[in-house]
């Protein structure tokens, strides 16, 4: 991919700021105590759109999510289950850990064998 990180998610910062969230990159979203459920649709959607791996692991970790929901898991799993990056692949399966109940997360044992094994290129 050609596109610098920065230019890549520029869309994606401005859909999520045309919903009021004031934030430069979407790494704003990690880490923070703010509540942004309203974004998870736009992140959602942007997961499924080729990007940057950078913003990619981006968006996988601003839905890092206990309160996503059915749709945010979803969409998580079913790219964990593509992806062929194996640092991304592991992105995608430490937020499973988070946002997928463990009672469906035990009939996945692909999620944990892939966390187990770390973030290895």
């Amino acid at each position: 991919m050609s596109a610098s990180p920065v230019a890549d998610e520029a869309d994606l910062v401005a859909e999520l700021q045309s919903l009021g969230f004031s934030v430069n990159s979407v790494y704003d979203f990690v880490s923070t105590s703010a509540g942004y459920a309203a974004a998870y649709p736009i992140l959602v959607r942007h997961l499924r759109i080729l990007h940057h791996p950078r913003i990619r692991e981006g968006i996988t970790r601003a839905l890092t999510v206990k309160d996503g929901g059915p749709t945010v898991i979803a969409a998580l799993f079913a790219e964990f289950e593509s992806e062929t990056d194996p640092i991304l692949k592991w992105t995608f399966a430490n937020a499973l850990k988070t946002a997928m109940p463990y009672r469906d997360r035990k009939r996945h044992p692909e999620i944990q064998d892939t966390f187990g094994r770390g973030a290895r290129s």
